[in-house]
């Protein structure tokens, strides 16, 4: 009988690892619902700045933070992030499109 190889698979999501008190980057644009969350300043892929926010809490892969007096979310999963790997601008994405340091995002997992 032969066996079966054990084939390992990459996660079908990108993540970024934070605590509170970090500084994390997010789209606040209400129109494209791409998720775009960074470590470090740039665009999204929609054309919007990225807005500096300081991380309150996190609970199951969702940052919490405070933005114009308002406690709002961001998920800290995409489907998309930059080809650069860590260490760079570590941006992930639920949409397609360019990184904060100009290269394109790649899907999760590839």
């Amino acid at each position: 009988m032969a066996g079966c190889a054990s084939v390992s698979k990459q996660p079908a999501a990108a993540t970024l690892s934070v605590k509170a008190g970090d500084t994390l980057y997010v789209c606040t644009c209400d129109t494209c619902d791409c998720h775009v969350v960074a470590l470090k300043p740039g665009k999204c892929g929609c054309g919007h700045d990225l807005v500096k926010v300081t991380v309150t809490g996190v609970k199951d892969q969702v940052a919490t933070y405070e933005l114009d007096g308002k406690t709002k979310t961001a998920k800290l999963t995409g489907k998309y992030m930059c080809a650069c790997g860590s260490g760079c601008c570590e941006m992930i994405s639920d949409k397609p499109g360019k990184c904060a340091c100009g290269m394109a995002l790649v899907k999760a997992g590839k």
